[in-house]
């Protein structure tokens, strides 16, 4: 507990006991509440940039949030708050396929997880079907630009962002 003094107008005093861990508690909760808001409304603004592909060869334009051909990609991005502090990761989560691979494994896309190469581009492996070719084809390795939806979902948020410490403050 501690003692804290109040020099008060006209020559009185007020004193005031308070429990220290208490107030650092309902700081901390205030910060863990805002936090999460603001994590879920950025992750819904990632969410809603990802369109439904129309078909198997409907994709986004560089530079553009990518089109989602089967909602895994906007299906699964999700937030984590840290309990032992006030911060929170944001993002998609890094799914493996039915054999258990993990999907950067997969013969599609070369060395960096498909969530990882959307938003930062690189390269990819990529496979040409010619059927005047031995086994149907051949790889190749091209590089990907970058189709962003993570970066821009955190630009976009960041004019609402301070609403939710207001919200939290005063307990809506």
């Amino acid at each position: 507990m501690s003692d804290i003094g109040f020099d008060m107008f006209f020559g009185k005093e007020l004193k005031a006991k308070f429990e220290t861990n208490t107030v650092i508690s309902a700081c901390l909760d205030v910060a863990k509440k805002a936090t999460i808001k603001q994590a879920a409304y950025i992750r819904r603004t990632a969410k809603s940039s990802i369109r439904l592909a129309s078909g198997p060869k409907d994709h986004s334009d560089p530079g553009k949030p990518p089109k989602s051909h089967n909602g895994l990609l906007r299906d699964f991005i999700f937030f984590d708050f840290d309990n032992m502090g006030t911060s929170v990761v944001i993002g998609p989560a890094l799914l493996q396929s039915k054999s258990g691979r993990r999907f950067d494994q997969h013969k599609g896309v070369a060395k960096m997880p498909v969530p990882q190469l959307l938003e930062e581009g690189g390269p990819v492996q990529a496979f040409r079907h010619d059927s005047n070719h031995a086994g149907g084809g051949w790889y190749y390795t091209d590089t990907m630009k970058p189709r962003p939806y993570m970066a821009p979902a955190l630009e976009r948020s960041k004019r609402e962002l301070p609403k939710f410490w207001e919200q939290a403050l005063v307990g809506k």
